[in-house]
This record gives structure tokens, sequence and C-alpha cells, in this order.
């Protein structure tokens, strides 16, 4: 076999990996489709439940935020916070689940790696968060009486994708602690970075509530930047342009360092044998 064929059929079975992965990642190879509908129902719940408990906190302080109502608040969260969460724990998520199936073993063998699986495991996660996005924003919009123009939640998932760069980027980037850990025990940064977005990036509420000196740190995650967009986007307060550049900014920056750490770090787990559970 020439090497030219080599390399096509090593391409063309990489992308069957991804492909395979992306559509059975976590839930087995006969029950895709079950999943996926389940997942959505799942979703239908949590966006009553989440919208139902804004509306009450609403109903008792009024609390508004740039002229958005608290559930309309907390929906435009919701709303974006999904993919950026994906984002951020499946890069190195995705190697500790297939760690403890014993799948590593088997993706080391291919000429290609562990790097189909975690490339499908993102597209994946991404398929089921835009099945949450979808229903949260319909059962959002039905519980609160308010339907954003087409265009508007167009632009927002746009600004949506390009913040989930920015976040795969700190998810490739959390790698890094797999030259200290096994890969068999769960990623700590990926948690630490998880809380503190949770707390300082606006996801519950305004990082105005936050002391000064907290509101400095909510400026260095790209989390921030995109609620604030996504929030001024989607109900038609226009588009906040510093905010957009820094947000691009951070992409270019962070995107391309995350991925030269990740496959750094992939290269020193091999030649430990990091990844290896069987072999």
């Amino acid at each position: 076999m020439s090497m030219g064929n080599f390399e096509r059929k090593k391409i063309k079975g990489a992308f069957v990996v991804i492909k395979e992965i992306a559509l059975n990642s976590s839930v087995g190879w006969s029950f895709v489709w079950p999943a996926i509908l389940a997942n959505a129902l799942r979703s239908i719940i949590d966006a009553t439940v989440f919208i139902l408990i804004a509306i009450t906190v609403y109903s008792n302080s009024g609390f508004t935020w740039s002229g958005i109502s608290f559930p309309e608040y907390v929906l435009a969260g919701l709303f974006a916070g999904l993919m950026l969460s994906s984002s951020l724990t499946i890069p190195t998520g995705s190697l500790n689940f297939a760690y403890g199936m014993g799948e590593l073993d088997v993706y080391l063998s291919l000429p290609y790696g562990v790097y189909p699986h975690v490339i499908g495991s993102l597209f994946y996660s991404y398929l089921v968060d835009i099945i949450y996005m979808i229903t949260y924003l319909t059962i959002g919009c039905c519980l609160l009486g308010c339907w954003p123009n087409p265009l508007n939640v167009l632009y927002a998932f746009l600004i949506i994708v390009l913040g989930s760069l920015a976040v795969l980027g700190i998810g490739l980037l959390s790698s890094i602690s797999y030259l200290r850990i096994h890969v068999k025990n769960p990623e700590p940064l990926t948690w630490i970075i998880n809380l503190l977005v949770n707390l300082l990036t606006g996801y519950y509420f305004p990082i105005s509530l936050l002391p000064r000196q907290l509101r400095f740190l909510s400026n260095l995650f790209p989390h921030t930047y995109v609620f604030k967009l996504v929030r001024f986007t989607l109900y038609g307060k226009g588009i906040p342009i510093g905010d957009l550049v820094t947000l691009a900014i951070m992409t270019v920056i962070i995107l391309p360092i995350g991925i030269l750490t990740y496959v750094k770090v992939i290269e020193h787990c091999e030649k430990k044998g990091v990844f290896l559970k069987w072999s």
C-alpha cells in the first residue's frame, strides 16, 4: 500500500470513529435515539423547574438587569451555558470515561490515537446541548410570554459558538493536570474552573452583585462575555462591540495554546503509559 493510500485510509478511519462516537457516546451502541429522546424529556423538566423558580423569585423581588427581568436573565444563562460547559469538561472527561471503560487501550492501538474519541465525544455533547438549548428556549418563552426575534437567536447562538471555542481552549489546557495525576482520577482543574465560573461569571446572578475584588477575576473568563453578549443580543438590546472584540481576542489566543498543550500532554501520557489499563 502506498503512503498516500495509507494516509487516506487513516483519515477515513478517524472520521468513522468520530461519527460512531458522536452518535453513541455514553449511551452504548443500541440506544442512541432513545437516549437522545430521554435527554429531550429531561431538558423539558429542567427548563420548566428553573424558569418557574426564577418567576417565583422575580414575583417577590422585581429584580431586573439592564431592562431584563430575572426570569429572562436566567433563561439566557441556561441557553448559553450548555455548550460552554461541554467545551470545558469533555477534553479531559472523555479520556477519564474511556479509561474507566478500558477503551483507551483500543484507541491507542489505532494509527490516529485518542483524538477521534475526544472529537466524537465533543460532537455528541454538542448535539445533546443543542436539544437542551431548543427546549430551554421554547419552554422559557412559553412560560414568560416573550419570543425573541429569530435573527437575534441566531446571533446569540453564533456568540455561544465563538465563546465555546475560547472555553474549549481552557478545557484543553486543563489537561496539564495529567502531568501530575493519573487519568483514572477525576481531573481537578476542570472542577475548580467550573466552581469559579458558577460563582464569578454572571451565570446565576449579575457580577455587579459581587465584591469589587472578585469582579476583576470575572473579566478573566470567556464565560462572562458570552453571558452578557447573549443576554443583550437575545432580547434585542444591541451587541456590546467591546465585549465581542474581547471575546474574539481571547478565542484567538487561548484556543491555539490549548490545542498545542493538549497534543504535548497526550504525547507525554502515551510515552509514559498513563492511558493504558489492560496492557
